[in-house]
């Protein structure tokens, strides 16, 4: 029996439709169904305002229970108010002001989407307070005595001294500035680095004073940003 050449393209022609189509509904399962859930860890967040942190985490579950990385879900991190709280596009979140707010993320590949509530709460200090710590810190290293008693090298400690007040009473200047926190927070820094270096050269009450007051700066620097 001869073949026509039409029948023989004919019955080619609907074996090649089934190898393309099949490709096709393969990548479409893929892309819609890649996880069945969307999550956000912590599933809440009660916060302090300027500055505080808090790292989320997006958790996307798929019908096997393995998790899906963030990359492959193509995230997308959004807020509702950012005079409250924003997030970056890694999902870390910042307090601003209080009130409270909702944070969301959505896989783009998947179409998920979740969302968590945020409270941000009133400082826990206010400037004045954080100017009153530093000057504590300045009173006290007023009161200490440099002498040849107390320091291998008086007249180098007496310098450096200076240099520590003068440290603590720009960051004094600079706190409630709004951005010139960051200002305050490195003139503390500083202070501090210098009381651990005349400490160390240092002897009796001079040294512990020194030591003492070096790490209430750093505590306070921290402090700074949770107000």
């Amino acid at each position: 029996m001869r073949w026509h050449p039409m029948k023989r393209l004919l019955l080619i022609v609907p074996v090649l439709s089934t190898i393309m189509v099949a490709p096709m509904l393969l990548s479409g399962c893929e892309s819609g169904g890649g996880i069945v859930s969307l999550t956000i860890d912590p599933p809440e967040v009660v916060m302090q305002s300027r500055g505080e942190n808090v790292q989320l985490k997006a958790v996307g579950k798929k019908a096997d229970g393995s998790l899906a990385t963030d990359d492959e879900m193509d995230l997308r991190w959004s807020y509702s108010d950012g005079s409250i709280a924003s997030v970056d596009k890694s999902g870390l979140l910042r307090g601003v002001l209080p009130g409270d707010a909702t944070v969301g993320v959505k896989s783009e590949r998947y179409g998920k989407s979740a969302t968590i509530k945020v409270q941000v709460k009133p400082p826990k200090f206010t400037p004045s307070d954080m100017q009153a710590k530093v000057q504590s810190v300045i009173d006290v290293l007023n009161g200490l005595s440099v002498s040849p008693s107390t320091a291998d090298d008086p007249e180098g400690a007496a310098s450096l001294m200076k240099d520590i007040l003068r440290s603590l009473t720009e960051s004094h200047k600079y706190i409630g500035q709004g951005t010139n926190n960051t200002l305050a927070s490195v003139e503390m820094l500083n202070a501090a680095n210098y009381m651990d270096m005349l400490a160390s050269k240092s002897k009796g009450a001079l040294a512990e004073g020194l030591t003492d007051q070096a790490q209430l700066t750093r505590q306070y620097r921290e402090e700074l940003f949770a107000y």
